[in-house]
């Protein structure tokens, strides 16, 4: 028999040890801290941080419908400085996700671990505690072979919390960035713990800050919406007793650096930069954004103290040692430098600061130095720093742009007078990367530069009631860059007119090929080409975009009266191309010699004519990804006024509108243009309307494959219309390509007039002619509502310097135009450069300039405003 004494004393031990062993069965997290010093009468006191180590299941039931929560508070602060996270309706901050990081090498998170697995979601100013959420469970966050599993001692995994944001990365993290982050735009989120213990009677010198950690489960309510919260059940969960996050001390040295003035908050933003921006930065460099200085001591700094404002490359020791060369990790191929302009410091408080550039030789600049030299820094007194300028390479990729700050301080209290160190704090202000070309780009693709009887001159109209930032590149025809014109604003309305002797001096003209411009809003832009004599003259826009397929529609097929040519530019600048030239029944010949990006050839005659006998037309195939542009010009040789131009960005389509044809009974003459670049015959009709809109007339075409027509409209027509024509339609069962020519009986004129021309409210015509001009001439102004209601247009004319003249209206019935010369419609057109019109309804529009002598005719293809 067993002794009733002995049997219950086994009850008792049995109990013990089966207690003792559900306490070590619980899953047990392991907590690491870091220690700071911090004051014991201060507010916003930097914390250490912690991590919580996994080794186990601990959150197996976790999911983003049931969530899991660990709740750590502070014991003796009186709460937070500052809010972290707060995601109550009425402020909607995102939520910090946490990374989830492999411990040792063995270990590998797995990869398709949702960067939202662990999250901060609530650290607010005034609380004492945090809130971390679990989302996903626990049994998924390791890899193993293709499934995920949970950690476990030989492959624990952890997360932290109380770091700047660059600290947080760690290799093979599960977030985007490998560190804690923002959930909403996955961005370095700094969760440095601040907290406040002024007028603390519990925390001394020499206390010490824990903190209590409790985990519960997804029955906690208010973490997210209310101002209390609510706990659910206690989990299963325990917790290591490393909860020592600060020591209380007194006169504890610290400062920030930070890029927000009333927030020590490191979080790193994408500036991202394109290519306008490039140009910018190399004209006048990057503007970097303020910096910010503050003694977050708790003690005053003295006159004698130093600060270093530095490329991380250098070091502020080494300088304030004496020693300027003895620390650098000087990368000589960085895709940056700093310039070494004069900076600016300006105080919150009373301190004076004398400033002085670094340079680590004659060459390269290092930083700067800052010296008290009047006052005392005081506690939280702030320094803005203003006025840096860094310069990119145009060839940029990605670049993290941060420098390094380091301190060197004295205090007759704390230091005995003497000079301390304190530092480096490395901060990142921003990481650089490629931006979309959110700017308009507009080309000119020709300058004249291989005519030395021609004049090239440019215009560029900013149509809008604010200044426009705009810039020009010049290129030469082998694609290489010969200036840019500095990226600067131009006024609102105003005009900017060039020529290549202007910028760049006389014999820059036989080498400049062609024009980029570029601009934050979309301007006008068009270039005139004129003739030493002033007979010669032509206008073409600006284009936008390049095209794989360029079309020369019409090479007039007298080859002693008329002299062709084309330039076309590879004027994409995104890589080689190769142009081939396809010529109706003759196939394809690959154009000699390379196309750079930006590279130019002119196509003249030996290209084009073949036993004598000239193509109607021309196709140049561009093998490349976007192709190019270009002009083709044909000129009269026996009459040399007759200049015109067409782009060659013509593209065929089966309908073509031309909104407005020259009166014949005003002596203009209209030459149609009509040109099959298919494989099949092409059954086409011409309609020409009334001024009504009625049919009064229509013919048939029919071109074979590769046929070109080209005749005077008069020619096709039954003798002499009892009334005008004022429109034409012109209607093919296969896309064609068509435009019209017009001239003036017994004048050696001859302009282009596009058609299928674009409707919209407001439109800008870059260039008018006025008699202020060298070679007096004069603007025709043609308005068409193409539409079945009334339209009012207001037109106000401007002045080079962007200055408005009265405006005028113009009432259009239904289906009708109105044709005038500016001077009758303004009264006085001089001065008068460019005009901006507004219609009540959609309206069509294109302008003509000339010369009083009846030797130049152009046109001026308007810009659509919407």
């Amino acid at each position: 028999m067993i002794p009733r004494s002995r049997t219950r004393s086994n009850k008792t031990l049995l109990l013990c040890l089966s207690v003792w062993f559900f306490t070590l069965s619980l899953p047990a997290i392991d907590i690491s801290t870091q220690i700071s010093l911090v004051s014991h009468e201060q507010d916003h006191q930097l914390l250490g941080s912690f991590s919580l180590k996994l080794s186990n299941d601990a959150f197996s039931d976790a999911s983003p419908n049931e969530p899991l929560y660990v709740r750590f508070r502070t014991l003796h602060s009186q709460g937070w400085s500052h809010t972290l996270v707060d995601m109550r309706p009425e402020t909607g901050d995102a939520p910090i996700n946490l990374a989830v990081f492999p411990v040792n090498q063995s270990t590998q998170i797995n990869p398709n671990l949702n960067p939202d697995a662990v999250q901060l979601v609530r650290l607010i100013k005034g609380e004492r505690e945090g809130w971390i959420r679990i989302n996903r469970s626990s049994s998924t966050w390791v890899a193993a072979d293709v499934i995920g599993v949970a950690p476990s001692p030989d492959r624990p995994v952890a997360f932290s919390l109380g770091l700047r944001g660059s600290q947080s990365v760690r290799n093979n993290a599960n977030t985007v960035t490998r560190g804690n982050e923002r959930a909403d735009l996955h961005y370095l989120a700094d969760t440095s713990l601040f907290a406040n213990y002024r007028d603390t009677s519990s925390f001394r010198v020499g206390t010490l800050e824990r903190l209590d950690f409790i985990a519960v489960d997804s029955r906690t309510f208010g973490v997210e919406i209310g101002q209390g919260v609510l706990l659910g059940g206690s989990l299963s969960v325990s917790f290591s007793d490393d909860v020592v996050v600060a020591r209380g001390a007194a006169y504890v040295p610290c400062f920030e650096f930070h890029n927000v003035e009333d927030s020590f908050d490191t979080t790193v933003v994408e500036r991202t930069v394109n290519r306008f921006d490039l140009i910018r930065a190399r004209t006048f460099g990057l503007q970097v954004p303020a910096l910010y200085l503050t003694n977050s001591s708790d003690f005053v700094w003295e006159e004698g103290t130093r600060l270093f404002v530095t490329l991380p490359e250098f070091s502020g020791r080494a300088y304030a040692d004496g020693d300027p060369q003895s620390i650098t990790r000087l990368d000589t191929t960085r895709e940056f430098v700093w310039q070494a302009t004069d900076l600016q410091v300006t105080s919150s408080g009373s301190s004076q600061w004398r400033v002085e550039k670094i340079m680590w030789n004659e060459n390269v600049f290092a930083g700067y130095e800052l010296i008290l030299e009047s006052g005392e820094y005081d506690v939280f007194e702030t320094l803005t720093l203003t006025g840096m300028i860094m310069e990119l390479d145009d060839d940029f990729r990605n670049e993290s742009i941060r420098l390094a700050a380091h301190a060197v301080y004295t205090n007759q209290i704390v230091t005995q007078g003497e000079l301390a160190h304190l530092g480096p704090l490395t901060h990142t202000l921003f990481e650089l990367a490629p931006g979309e070309d959110n700017f308009h780009r507009q080309v000119l693709s020709y300058t004249a530069y291989d005519e030395p009887e021609w004049l090239f001159e440019g215009h560029v109209v900013n149509p809008h009631d604010q200044s426009v930032d705009v810039t020009m590149l010049f290129y030469n025809r082998h694609g290489i860059l010969l200036g840019v014109l500095p990226a600067q604003p131009l006024a609102a309305h105003a005009k900017n007119v060039f020529d290549v002797a202007s910028l760049f001096g006389d014999a820059a003209a036989d080498v400049l090929s062609w024009v980029e411009v570029l601009s934050r809003e979309r301007v006008g832009v068009a270039a005139v080409i004129e003739n030493t004599d002033g007979t010669t003259l032509d206008v073409y826009p600006g284009v936008s975009d390049s095209r794989d397929t360029l079309y020369g529609a019409h090479l007039p097929a007298n080859l002693e009266s008329w002299r062709t040519k084309a330039a076309v530019v590879a004027n994409n600048l995104a890589e080689e191309s190769s142009f081939f030239l396809e010529l109706p029944g003759q196939g394809e010949t690959r154009l000699p010699g390379f196309f750079f990006p930006g590279g130019t050839a002119i196509l003249d005659d030996q290209y084009f004519v073949n036993n004598e006998v000239r193509s109607p037309w021309f196709r140049l195939n561009a093998v490349s990804a976007e192709g190019g542009n270009g002009l083709l010009f044909f000129s009269r040789s026996d009459h040399l006024a007759q200049l015109v131009s067409t782009p060659l960005d013509l593209q065929p389509t089966r309908e073509w509108r031309f909104d407005h044809l020259g009166q014949w009974q005003n002596a203009w003459w209209n030459g149609l243009v009509v040109t099959n670049p298919g494989e099949n015959s092409v059954p086409i009709l011409v309609n020409l309307y009334n001024a009504e809109g009625d049919k009064i007339e229509d013919f048939p075409l029919v071109l074979a494959p590769g046929e070109k027509s080209a005749e005077l409209l008069a020619n096709h027509l039954n003798g002499v219309l009892l009334e005008p024509y004022h429109r034409m339609d012109v209607i093919a069962d296969e896309p064609i390509l068509s435009f019209l020519l017009m001239g003036q009986d017994g004048k050696p004129v001859a302009t282009r007039v596009r058609g299928n021309l674009e409707g919209s409210r407001g439109k800008l015509l870059p260039i008018a002619f006025g008699a202020d001009r060298a070679k007096p001439g004069y603007t025709g102004l043609a308005l068409i509502n193409p539409f079945a209601l009334e339209t009012e247009i207001e037109i106000t004319p401007y002045t080079a310097a962007g200055e408005a003249r009265p405006t005028v209206s113009v009432s259009i019935p239904r289906f009708s135009k109105s044709i005038n010369l500016l001077e009758t419609l303004l009264g006085d057109d001089r001065e008068v450069t460019h005009l901006h019109m507004k219609g009540t309804r959609s309206f069509t529009a294109f302008g003509l300039v000339g010369s009083r002598d009846n030797q130049q005719l152009a046109t001026v293809d308007v810009i659509n405003l919407d």
